[in-house]
């Protein structure tokens, strides 16, 4: 009989998540400024989850006020990929929430480690970018563009 140790640790509840715990650090941090660059936010959700028609998509961070709102990928170890997910994000987002299909929405990346490429690209699409810097949230750009109902 073998024992599958990834197994006998998620039975038990011992594995670690680390892009949970990132995603936690960012939230938290967010969470005791509500604010970066010109804005300030209202709200601030985490790991959103919503289903509609077959289509289900879970937002990792979502901060909003009145006029617009910013969706934040956050991962561990932040790659192009993920950049990439962020454009898909915002077009599911305007089906799963019809209630903002014409507000202005941001992109954002956050990660505790990514390349000099990964930046770029989502300077690219004009994401924001984030990281930490010991205990402080660190803006890695702040040269962003807004994301209209037209735009994606």
């Amino acid at each position: 009989m073998s024992i599958d140790i990834d197994q006998l640790q998620e039975e038990l509840g011992l594995t670690i998540d680390k892009n949970d715990e990132a995603r936690s650090l960012f939230f938290n941090s967010f969470t005791k400024h509500m604010s970066f660059g010109k804005f300030n936010f209202d709200y601030i959700d985490k790991n959103y989850d919503r289903t509609h028609k077959g289509l289900r998509d879970v937002f990792d961070i979502i901060l909003t006020n009145s006029r617009f709102m910013v969706i934040v990928e956050v991962k561990n170890k932040l790659n192009k990929n993920d950049v990439k997910t962020v454009l898909k994000k915002i077009k599911n987002f305007r089906i799963l929430f019809p209630q903002h299909k014409d507000s202005t929405i941001y992109g954002a990346v956050a990660g505790l480690s990514m390349t000099i490429a990964t930046i770029a690209e989502a300077k690219k699409h004009g994401f924001y970018v984030f990281t930490h810097d010991g205990a402080n949230l660190k803006i890695l750009n702040d040269q962003v563009t807004e994301y209209t109902n037209t735009d994606i």
